[in-house]
């Protein structure tokens, strides 16, 4: 009780301003003292000792503000609550002070006292204008709920600070949900954050065709649009495009820990490919979300990834010295669109007559005076395709021609 926290030293006729921590009766409350300038330095001019500001335990911002109107000083002292919705509520007392002068900040000292108190501050700016107790509530809670990947997310706002260019790859408009909001923003490298962002908006980044980065969004995974179809019975497939039988891919149990926060472990036992089918493969992953409670969509959410039966296709390669007029689709397509492999069976031995639906994760052209070869590096579609289930359409008519199925999975 009475230990002061803050000596603020001005120019004007108020020499000094004190910001101390009352309590009384139990009751927590800061207080504001005041000192005349010289010629007679340190004499008290007068105080308010019970603003009822409960700091203790809470951290947040505290600010201090002069106005100069006339002959008076109109002061403000505020306190924000640093929490997701104290951060939009903040308490102050505005009162006047008659016939005295502010000047400017000079100096200030912490705990001038050297009192034996638990008190933290962290960064302290002084300021030349006067802004809203909002004005740095996102800054003051870490961006706490800030979605990851649209077009006012983290990962925009990353790259406009550090100016690195960014282009976003969208699909359809969506709702903002719980599962795309993002945990505090801590210190770490920016490549670290970007990623953070990648987790947990589950879409791809990429070195852009151009300067900067590039962003896949997950809706652009979902919406599964056919950019390149690949025709074997063509000729167009070139390389050893074979189907992989491995279990580079399965992941049957995953650990998913929010950043500081809790962790969940969901595990596929009954499935295909479940733990009891074909043994345990785990993983963990830590993902930047706001909330607990989005560990459990998360952990599902790899596991279905990492439980698609049937074969592997990891690569496929196009040569476009023989196959010229795929350039054009070759070239639009870009990491975490959809591709097509059609009429299997004339280049696998005893194959069904299928089509295989990938997802691209990367591409690499090699080209000489004579030759270019594309090949795209692939995932399966299948568990994106999760992002179409629900929706009515007129006809399986429908789907084909949007190239979001085709003909051969319709039985």
């Amino acid at each position: 009780d009475g230990t002061v926290l803050m000596h603020v030293s001005m120019t004007g006729t108020i020499h000094r301003w004190d910001i101390t921590y009352e309590i009384t009766d139990g009751v927590e409350a800061l207080g504001l003292y005041r000192y005349d300038a010289p010629p007679i330095p340190g004499t008290f001019n007068s105080s308010d000792p019970l603003m009822l500001f409960k700091v203790n335990g809470i951290p947040g911002r505290l600010s201090l503000d002069w106005t100069q109107s006339g002959a008076d000083i109109i002061w403000t002292l505020s306190y924000t609550p640093a929490t997701s919705t104290g951060a939009n509520t903040a308490t102050f007392i505005r009162k006047t002070l008659p016939g005295r002068t502010a000047g400017i900040v000079s100096h200030f000292e912490i705990n001038p006292h050297n009192a034996d108190i638990g008190a933290t501050i962290g960064h302290i700016t002084v300021e030349n204008a006067i802004t809203s107790f909002f004005t740095d509530n996102d800054v003051l809670i870490a961006y706490a709920g800030e979605t990851n990947t649209d077009a006012g997310g983290r990962l925009v706002r990353l790259c406009r600070e550090n100016r690195v260019p960014l282009q976003r790859y969208t699909g359809p408009p969506a709702d903002v949900v719980a599962l795309d909001q993002m945990g505090p923003q801590l210190v770490a490298p920016l490549l670290d954050l970007l990623h953070e962002c990648e987790v947990s908006g589950q879409g791809q980044l990429w070195d852009g065709r151009n300067a900067g980065l590039s962003y896949t969004t997950r809706l652009r995974r979902e919406l599964g649009t056919v950019k390149l179809t690949v025709d074997a019975a063509a000729g167009q497939l070139a390389g050893d495009f074979d189907a992989v039988d491995d279990d580079q891919r399965n992941r049957n149990k995953v650990t998913v820990t929010r950043l500081h926060g809790a962790t969940y472990t969901y595990e596929d036992v009954t499935g295909p490919l479940g733990t009891a089918a074909i043994g345990t493969y785990d993983d963990a992953v830590t993902v930047n979300c706001m909330a607990d409670d989005s560990t459990v969509d998360f952990a599902r959410w790899f596991v279905a990834l990492g439980t698609v039966p049937g074969y592997r296709y990891p690569s496929v390669t196009v040569d476009l010295a023989a196959s010229p007029t795929l350039a054009a689709a070759v070239l639009d397509v870009i990491p975490g669109e959809r591709i097509l492999v059609t009429n299997l069976s004339t280049v696998l031995a005893g194959f069904p007559n299928a089509t295989v639906s990938l997802i691209v994760e990367g591409i690499a052209h090699e080209i000489t005076t004579r030759s270019w070869r594309v090949t795209f590096q692939c995932s399966p579609y299948a568990p994106w395709a999760a992002g179409i289930q629900g929706k009515i359409v007129a006809s399986s008519t429908a789907l084909i021609d949007s190239g979001l199925i085709d003909s051969s999975t319709i039985g």
